[in-house]
């Protein structure tokens, strides 16, 4: 193990076995982890755990997770490390990774399949942090790094809100794990047509910095930003099993411009609701 990362504070790189170029994953202390599987069949080992994780398969490691990897078909990934130092830029930063249930072994390991229609999505992702590894270690490129890895991140909790909730909702007392109990009822029955905080609050009686703590504790992150998962996928979910036009999703969701329902997908999926259709029919 090697204690120091360097002053960028992130690596990023491709590790393969069985190929021409073979190459392996320095692991570094005081580091989380993530490997994405893009081709073959590989076991993760930990001290006391192994799994065989397959193509499209993303793991989460803590701090100071040490883990082995053994194959007998060629495999290819990518890893990503990142320093706290590196991601925590602000308070909220701090907030976020430490909810971050999947930086958490206790349990186990910490799996997430990636859809394929989410590939291309994620592979940009690696692509632009690659991109920014090999350019000058500056303060511009350091917050593009890791804006990089935060939109990373919130993609796995919108595809694992229910887990986030599940690690976290102990950290509230039981009136307020009641309120984000009916916050989340609320969202369910309304998101096609309330995406305001106030609203969620109103109905809940309360005032919007109680419902801004809640979402802190429980979440990481503010409530307008979890309306906003939420409301993505619910676009997701219409976009993927109706014949809807993007325009008459944006008249569902009760956007009063198809230009502003585009931004507002885009900025939270990372791709239009156009390129997500057309990837997702590519499956079918």
């Amino acid at each position: 193990m090697i204690d120091l990362i360097d002053n960028y504070g992130y690596k990023i790189g491709k590790a393969s076995y069985l190929t021409e170029n073979d190459s392996y994953i320095t692991q570094y202390r005081n580091v989380y982890q993530i490997i994405w599987l893009k081709k073959g069949t590989v076991q993760v080992s930990l001290a006391n755990a192994t799994l065989t994780i397959e193509e499209n398969d993303c793991v989460f490691f803590g701090l100071n997770e040490m883990f082995r990897l053994t194959s007998e078909v060629p495999y290819k990934l990518f890893y990503i490390q990142f320093t706290q130092e590196f991601y925590c830029r602000t308070e909220s930063d701090r907030i976020f990774l430490e909810r971050c249930s999947f930086f958490n072994s206790n349990e186990g390991f910490n799996v997430l399949s990636i859809e394929y229609q989410y590939t291309p999505f994620i592979n940009a992702y690696v692509a632009h942090l690659k991109q920014l590894r090999s350019s000058i270690s500056d303060e511009m490129n350091s917050m593009l790094a890791h804006n990089t890895v935060q939109r990373m991140l919130l993609f796995t909790l919108s595809m694992n809100i229910e887990k986030f909730e599940a690690y976290n909702i102990q950290r509230l007392p039981p009136h307020l794990q009641q309120k984000n109990q009916l916050f989340n009822e609320l969202l369910k029955n309304n998101i096609k047509s309330e995406r305001t905080v106030q609203f969620y609050a109103d109905n809940l009686n309360i005032h919007v910095n109680v419902l801004k703590n809640i979402c802190k504790q429980v979440y990481g992150i503010t409530p307008k930003k979890l309306i906003a998962i939420v409301c993505v996928n619910e676009i997701k979910v219409l976009l993927k099993h109706t014949a809807l036009s993007v325009k008459e999703i944006a008249y569902e969701l009760n956007f009063d411009d198809t230009s502003n329902f585009i931004r507002y997908f885009k900025t939270v999926a990372g791709m239009s609701p156009a390129q997500y259709r057309e990837q997702v029919n590519q499956l079918v």
